[in-house]
């Protein structure tokens, strides 16, 4: 609901349900030793902090940028 990732993928807000149109969350853990916190209003992205536990790479990609 709030992040999938895989291969080197971080997709934030990829199914929010209809009834969290605005929220947040923080410490959230995703592959590749991530940790994710984020804002959102009326369901867009607002603001996204990452910290990376390891070093290495990975791509954001948030509903405004692309759909799978």
């Amino acid at each position: 609901m709030l992040i999938q990732s895989h291969s080197g993928c971080i997709e934030l807000l990829p199914v929010l349900p209809g009834a969290w149109s605005e929220g947040s969350v923080s410490g959230v853990y995703a592959h590749g030793g991530f940790v994710i916190s984020m804002d959102w209003t009326g369901r867009v992205l607002k603001t996204v902090t990452v910290w990376a536990k390891n070093s290495g790479r990975g791509t954001l990609v948030s509903g405004e940028n692309e759909k799978r």
